[in-house]
């Protein structure tokens, strides 16, 4: 998968156009490739915004043979990619919501190796400074 960042303004053709060029690197302010075949990054998203401005939270739960890991993306800093590293947790990073503006929360798919009715939720929250 591919996940990409566009500045809206920039992406709106002019008025006076009737049927706009859609061309995909118009507007696009940066974007991320998934690292696995078939990992299914962008699955899950979720903006945030603190006070070093904001940032997306994006899921790819399919990879690291369905272990899963999540990307944290602010806009002007470096991507910090979260693994799983639980050997129980399946396709974590399945959904990402928001607590607040200081805490998130991660599901995986699957509790367990043959579990097919379980799941798990992960709360990561900021540390305090």
């Amino acid at each position: 998968g591919v996940v990409r960042l566009y500045k809206w303004e920039r992406l709106q053709p002019p008025r006076e156009e009737v049927a706009p060029d859609l061309d995909t690197e118009r507007g696009m302010m940066s974007m991320i490739k998934g690292r696995t075949n078939a990992g299914h990054l962008g699955q899950s998203l979720s903006m945030f915004s603190n006070e070093d401005g904001g940032g997306i939270w994006i899921g790819e739960p399919m990879s690291e043979q369905e272990n899963g890991r999540i990307y944290r993306w602010s806009f002007d800093q470096d991507m910090e990619c979260i693994k799983n590293n639980q050997v129980l947790l399946a396709r974590f990073g399945s959904q990402i919501g928001p607590l607040g503006t200081d805490a998130v929360c991660i599901t995986s798919q699957r509790y367990g190796q043959n579990a097919r009715y379980s799941g798990a939720v992960t709360l990561l929250q900021k540390k305090k400074k």
